[in-house]
């Protein structure tokens, strides 16, 4: 969560993101795509403050994210890709696109749940963005594969090397580890 700071207002934590001199539109931009959202899989508007500097308050989702504390279970690896994947496909079918689709972009929750930032470079939807999210889904798979199995890791190989191919939608991606995440169920 670099450049963001946390702080209490009105009994509740809230991160809290300062613009740049020249970022103060893309503070903007990113504050109304998230009170357009307005989605439980992304990280949840509060409010924008105008001034020296402009600032993006959202509900505080926590600090820790993928890149540095990434799902290590077998089941917290295809639960938490299934919801990232179906984050990202529910954004796809609003029309937007996340574009810098990392594991610094994946916040873990006090709930253990993936929670999604970092959307001031979002777009519209289209083929070729939707193509770029489907490219950062298959860059958090093998960022989280090598705590799996051999096998779960095989599975999830072939299912990035799809996503990079243009053959899964996030959607279609979303399903497919959702029946990887009944067969970690059983298996538990």
């Amino acid at each position: 969560m670099s450049g963001i700071t946390v702080t209490r207002h009105d009994d509740r934590l809230i991160a809290v993101k300062r613009a740049t001199a020249d970022g103060c539109e893309r503070r903007r931009r990113e504050a109304h795509l998230l009170a357009r959202l307005a989605h439980p899989g992304v990280v949840q508007f509060v409010d924008l403050i105008e001034g020296d500097p402009t600032e993006l308050h959202m509900t505080y989702a926590g600090t820790d994210s993928w890149e540095r504390c990434p799902p290590t279970s077998e089941r917290a690896i295809v639960e938490g890709l299934a919801a990232v994947a179906s984050t990202v496909a529910d954004l796809h079918d609003l029309g937007t696109t996340h574009q810098t689709l990392g594991p610094e972009h994946v916040l873990v929750t006090s709930e253990h749940r993936p929670v999604l930032c970092g959307l001031a470079d979002a777009e519209p939807a289209d083929p070729v963005t939707c193509a770029d999210d489907l490219a950062g889904l298959a860059r958090l798979i093998n960022h989280v594969s090598p705590a799996a199995s051999d096998e779960l890791r095989t599975r999830l190989d072939r299912l990035a090397t799809r996503a990079l191919a243009g053959e899964v939608s996030a959607r279609r991606l979303t399903d497919e580890l959702e029946i990887g995440r009944a067969s970690c169920r059983e298996r538990v």
